[in-house]
């Protein structure tokens, strides 16, 4: 039901305008969705260039700086 809300609508093609013009060029919408789940790792990199910090290292995963 929400995805025929005008607001909700209105939200997402402001949101694709927004990244279309900060990355450029045309975004992809993609419905593909991962049947395993996360590593750490993938975790972390989400917020790749976003942040700077460090994890113990028994943790076994790399962050920015």
């Amino acid at each position: 039901m929400a995805q025929n809300n005008p607001t909700h609508r209105s939200l997402a093609t402001r949101v694709k305008g927004r990244l279309q013009r900060a990355l450029g060029g045309e975004v992809v919408s993609r419905h593909d969705f991962a049947s395993d789940a996360p590593s750490p790792q993938q975790t972390v990199d989400i917020f790749a260039n976003q942040w700077i910090s460090a994890f113990p290292n028994d943790l076994g995963v790399t962050a920015g700086w």
